[in-house]
């Protein structure tokens, strides 16, 4: 998973391309967590980033990132869904499916 800073976030969050965007911090377990579930569930169909809210507190800020960890998908460009605290594993598919589906209509 590519961890993203705040100067790169506009690029991979315009494109077009589906981008599943965690925000985390090393010292929150359920982040951790999140971090390796969410890169196997990615695999393939999205783009799977994450953003240290430590480094990138400015970011966080300017996108309203009020809980760790904080799940954004975002598709051609536009937020699609976001979570906050840590998804299941199992649910994990089903809500990129989800927001894929919705981007597409």
């Amino acid at each position: 998973m590519r961890a993203l800073g705040e100067a790169e976030w506009d690029g991979v969050a315009a494109g077009t391309d589906p981008v599943a965007a965690l925000f985390w911090a090393e010292w929150c377990l359920p982040s951790r967590t999140a971090l390796a579930a969410l890169e196997a569930a990615a695999a393939g169909r999205w783009r799977a980033v994450s953003v240290n809210v430590d480094e990138s507190g400015g970011l966080a800020r300017r996108l309203g990132i009020a809980g760790l960890p904080t799940l954004l998908l975002l598709a051609r460009g536009s937020e699609r869904a976001r979570r906050i605290g840590l998804v299941p594993p199992d649910d994990l598919p089903r809500l990129l499916e989800g927001a894929l589906t919705a981007a597409s209509q």
